[in-house]
């Protein structure tokens, strides 16, 4: 399913033989994650604003993991469109 700012949209079809899922639109999900509260979703005491607002997320990784967590959001755009275009692949 392919997501707009605003929501969910339509179920793209299969590109591959790896099964895709949307675990976090999942029927049973989205109810209990859409109701908890913005206070429960934040912790000031993780150490970027991204992780921060990542709070829930973060919760459910053992404590030895956070050191290791990006301290922001990580795009990879031009690593695709390059492997995509045949480049490259970027290690």
């Amino acid at each position: 399913m392919r997501t707009t700012r605003g929501g969910p949209t339509t179920r793209s079809p299969p590109t591959g033989s790896v099964a895709e899922a949307s675990p976090f639109l999942h029927e049973a999900f989205l109810p209990v994650a859409l109701g908890l509260r913005v206070a429960d979703r934040h912790d000031p005491h993780l150490r970027s604003p991204h992780l921060r607002c990542k709070a829930t997320v973060v919760g459910l990784l053992p404590p030895r993991a956070r050191p290791v967590l990006p301290g922001r959001k990580q795009y990879y755009t031009h690593a695709l469109a390059t492997i995509g275009a045949g480049g490259v692949r970027p290690r």
